[in-house]
This record gives structure tokens, C-alpha cells and sequence, in this order.
């Protein structure tokens, strides 16, 4: 259940992704921003609670 809001505005230049890839997924661009919202907060959560690493984001291993 939702109890607060968080008014957020969409930069223009994401508008067409973000309906293009909402129409591929069969949603309404509303709630494509709320799964990816979602998805985004569980994984940071993820990672910082289980201190994880991604050795692909190391400048090393990839050689830059």
C-alpha cells in the first residue's frame, strides 16, 4: 500500500525510453519508474548489507 509520495520529475530526455520500454514490458510508464525504483533500492540495499563487491566496476579490471 502506498502512504506517501514522492513527486519526482522525469528528465525530457528519458521520457521516450521510458515509454518505449514500459509499452515493450506490456505497463504504463508510472509503473515501469516504480518496478525500476524498486529493483534499483533492493539491489543497493543488497549490496551494502552483504558487502558485496562488482570487480567489473574496478578501473583496473578493466583496464582503464
Amino acid at each position: 500500500m502506498l502512504t506517501k509520495r514522492l513527486n519526482y520529475n522525469v528528465p525530457q530526455d528519458l521520457t521516450p525510453a521510458i515509454r518505449m520500454l514500459a509499452e515493450m514490458d506490456g505497463t504504463t510508464p508510472a509503473y515501469w519508474l516504480r518496478k525500476a525504483l524498486e529493483k534499483l533500492v533492493n539491489e543497493r540495499f543488497s549490496v551494502n548489507n552483504n558487502h558485496q563487491i562488482n570487480l567489473g566496476d574496478l578501473e583496473a579490471i578493466r583496464g582503464e
